[in-house]
């Protein structure tokens, strides 16, 4: 979690973490949240959690007609999220917090974050929600269109981590800064060992920040005398740091990810809680690809 605390702390990030190719919402979300916060009926009360700021939201034109809430831990988010829409109302607490006081909303949702929280937090939901009221996810499937573009840009950047990529390249560099010839020899043999691996994985996935990092730095190396020493080692400082936070990140959005055994598990343990779980199916943003998340539909019996 405190990957996306650093993460929603960048500048001029885009309110929506999950775009098209273009950097636009993808139609398919706007259509789903569209129909099913209006499906609350206009003024109803609502709550999303883990709403970073506000994906969810931001498909609902009137959302000031609603007594809207957003929950998460990134004040950062919030305020991102309250700057564009001022009247929902932000809790920057856990899920557990007392703040949120038992049977309040007609309806709970999230978007790719509930599930984040692991079999507890999906068992906060039922306490929220009034009697006869739905909750409504969509949460990261195992295998899925997301999850498998996250697993490949994991692997990619473990791959960057375990050939010690980045040391070697500041290798290079410090032994260009040198100028001696048996060092730089030197230097660009050990380089040149793993160079071809990672360069075979960025041409098997051009995308991610793993060929993000390959290209910068042969761009680096290629054009070492083109730049200040120091320009060129602050860059190699800099992209260690992004790439073990990333790491982080990754992993928590892979280990996040649901199975059809994760489902079954936590539709009974809400069942017990009171909570019926209406269908757990696969969403899909577009026709013919893999599937992007679980939508799971439940309502509070009891």
């Amino acid at each position: 979690m405190d990957k996306w605390l650093e993460y929603w702390q960048q500048d001029n990030l885009q309110p929506d973490v999950f775009t098209d190719d273009t950097g636009n919402k993808h139609a398919s979300l706007m259509q789903f949240w569209q129909k099913h916060i209006t499906g609350f009926g206009e003024g109803a009360s609502v709550l999303d959690i883990a709403s970073g700021a506000g994906a969810v939201y931001r498909c609902v034109s009137n959302i000031a007609d609603y007594d809207a809430h957003a929950l998460d831990i990134s004040q950062d988010a919030l305020e991102r999220l309250n700057a564009d829409m001022p009247s929902v109302k932000t809790h920057s607490v856990f899920l557990n917090d007392n703040t949120l006081q038992d049977t309040q909303f007609d309806g709970v949702v999230s978007q790719f974050g509930i599930e984040y929280l692991g079999d507890k937090g999906f068992c906060q939901v039922p306490r929220l929600l009034k009697t006869g009221a739905k909750c409504v996810f969509l949460s990261h499937i195992r295998g899925g269109v997301v999850d498998n573009v996250t697993e490949q840009n994991l692997n990619g950047l473990l791959l960057v981590q375990r050939t010690d990529f980045l040391n070697r390249a500041q290798s290079v560099a410090n032994a260009f800064r040198i100028d001696d010839k048996l060092k730089v020899e030197h230097a660009v043999k050990l380089f040149m060992k793993i160079e071809p691996v990672l360069a075979d994985y960025c041409h098997k996935v051009p995308k991610g920040h793993h060929a993000h990092l390959y290209s910068g730095i042969k761009a680096l190396l290629s054009r070492y005398n083109s730049y200040e020493h120091k320009t060129v080692i602050d860059w190699i400082n800099v992209a260690r740091k992004q790439a073990a936070e990333n790491i982080e990140r990754l992993q928590s959005m892979h280990n996040a990810a649901l199975g059809t055994s994760d489902i079954d598990r936590i539709s009974k343990k809400l069942s017990k809680q009171g909570l019926s779980i209406l269908s757990t199916e696969p969403f899909y943003l577009r026709p013919g690809d893999p599937p992007a998340a679980w939508e799971i539909i439940g309502v509070k019996q009891r």
